[in-house]
């Protein structure tokens, strides 16, 4: 064979190859997509899916945990409307709990000379009996041109000097009837009643009572009737039972500051404050998880199929007016030592720019039971007790 033949079989042998390792290096590439396709759907999926995190190395999560810094317990007020008037002092660790009233009164009694004046209440919550109560409810009358509105859990004290000497006592051999009279004489009637300035106050200690307020049925609700008299020949009465009721409490802190307490029957509902997110995460960052993280102080009380907590969020700096306001975020019937409550809305809603007021804490069916749960406050002697949000979240870009 000829050089010319040989060299043309070796060029054919090395193109043959050239061919081959060429092939291998496509399909390596063509197939390299499956490949990875394959591995990655071999790992646990943790990218998606319900409460699950994505992947650190590929979003780059950061998480912070995030202490509340205040907060406590505080008692709802009712103005106008309300059914009871609560009425109560150092009951319950702290809460002290008082009730106005004030009546209209025609124009008829503004030239009129009263004679006497007789009040009637119907008690219709059950006195609770702390210290074997011993202490009468004493009924005040004050000047009802004062703002009733102004009178609010946290100004409680601030009714001192209204207060003068009581007009009435309802003592504790009288709290076994359902309905309370007692009659003012002449003297004190005409000072306190007249169309434009009337009001009384109700207050008592070691005990709590409710009566009706209005509106309410007329044989139920409160009721005054005025003995007058018209250019001193003409007699007649006059029987009020319109007016407004006005129930005032404050709580103040129990025998363990570290405690909050929530309890459905007197209305209690407590708030927490948290450091300023935008002080450990990045404004506009994206929440992937957040949990409000409670733990119990003792276990729950609360009625059989209740839901005994649900969360809103703060839009006001006043707790004291805005308890039906805020975003829902969670309901709870467990009675789990530790408790949790997705706030991932709420916590976005504040990294996003909303003004970060805080969580409110209240009992579902405050109104008409008993629930009753302590949860260990911001200020527990073991940082591990206190309040806090866990955040998962992606550092806005």
């Amino acid at each position: 064979m000829n050089k010319y033949f040989k060299l043309r079989i070796t060029n054919y042998k090395l193109q043959t190859i050239v061919a081959r390792h060429w092939l291998l290096v496509m399909s390596v590439l063509l197939l390299a997509p499956y490949s990875l396709l394959f591995i990655s759907c071999s790992e646990t999926p943790n990218s998606v899916g319900k409460n699950l995190l994505p992947n650190n190395g590929d979003v780059n999560i950061d998480s912070v945990v995030v202490f509340a810094d205040t907060g406590g317990t505080v008692a709802k007020p009712i103005n106008g409307g309300t059914l009871r008037l609560f009425l109560g002092e150092n009951f319950t660790a702290g809460l002290k709990a008082i009730s106005l009233l004030r009546l209209e009164i025609p124009t008829v009694l503004d030239t009129a000379r009263i004679d006497s004046a007789k009040f009637s209440f119907r008690m219709n919550y059950t006195v609770y009996n702390e210290n074997n109560f011993s202490a009468p409810v004493n009924f005040y009358a004050i000047d009802s041109s004062v703002d009733f509105s102004a009178f609010r859990w946290s100004s409680y004290d601030s009714l001192s000097p209204f207060l003068g000497t009581a007009i009435a006592q309802l003592t504790p051999q009288q709290l076994a009837d359902s309905v309370f009279e007692f009659t003012i004489d002449s003297a004190t009637a005409r000072t306190v009643i007249s169309s434009s300035k009337f009001g009384l106050l109700l207050r008592t200690q070691n005990s709590l009572i409710g009566f009706e307020s209005f509106p309410y049925t007329f044989s139920h609700s409160p009721r005054l009737k005025v003995f007058y008299t018209i250019n001193d020949t003409t007699s007649d009465t006059l029987l009020v039972t319109k007016g407004k009721g006005v129930f005032v409490a404050n709580k103040t802190l129990p025998p363990t500051p570290e405690v909050i307490t929530i309890q459905a029957g007197i209305a209690e509902r407590a708030f927490l404050r948290f450091k300023t997110l935008t002080d450990s995460i990045s404004a506009f960052s994206t929440v992937f998880k957040a949990q409000l993280i409670l733990q119990q102080a003792s276990p729950f009380q609360f009625e059989e199929n209740s839901q005994p907590i649900f969360l809103q969020q703060l839009r006001e700096n006043n707790t004291d007016s805005l308890f039906n306001n805020g975003i829902f975020n969670n309901t709870l019937s467990q009675t789990d030592s530790i408790v949790s409550f997705d706030v991932k809305e709420t916590v976005q809603y504040w990294l996003n720019g909303g003004t970060q007021y805080g969580i409110l804490l209240r009992s579902k069916s405050e109104n008409n039971s008993l629930d009753n749960f302590h949860l260990h406050n911001f200020n527990a002697l073991q940082p591990s007790l206190r309040p806090r949000i866990e955040i998962f979240y992606k550092k806005a870009q």
